[in-house]
């Protein structure tokens, strides 16, 4: 939550965690007004809770993360500033490191056309979504 963007609604959702990550989440949101924190009623997966989320963004853009998600502290004020200065652009991404035991580390670009784009697997989250 370390951006140097903070005009930001951070909408986090549990979906019954079995860790201490509902307290952990609780006590920032009531430390920090930017965090919404939604606590699913029961396990809905991650597709459901995932569109749960977008449903409740109000934002112009939404930058989507997961739990094990490391972004860079600049990364959402590099994607807004780009996004306004491109208004015709709706999605943009960004390069990644995997990082953990066992990883080596790999520097290449894909190519991609629009028809790959769209049926290829997109990590998550490297993109930045304009919204609708």
């Amino acid at each position: 939550m370390e951006q140097s963007y903070s005009n930001m609604e951070i909408i986090v959702l549990n979906d019954q965690s079995t860790d201490n990550t509902g307290k952990i989440l609780k006590k920032l949101a009531s430390e920090d007004s930017r965090i919404i924190y939604i606590e699913n009623e029961k396990n809905i997966k991650l597709v459901d809770t995932l569109n749960k989320g977008l449903l409740l963004c109000n934002g112009k853009y939404i930058a989507r993360m997961d739990a094990d998600d490391v972004s860079r502290i600049d990364r959402i004020q590099k994607q807004v500033e780009f996004l306004e200065k491109n208004p015709d652009i709706a999605i943009l991404g960004s390069a990644m490191q995997i990082f953990g035991e066992g990883i080596k580390e790999k520097n290449y670009l894909i190519q991609l056309n629009m028809k790959e784009l769209l049926q290829k697997c997109l990590l998550h989250p490297l993109f930045s979504i304009q919204q609708l």
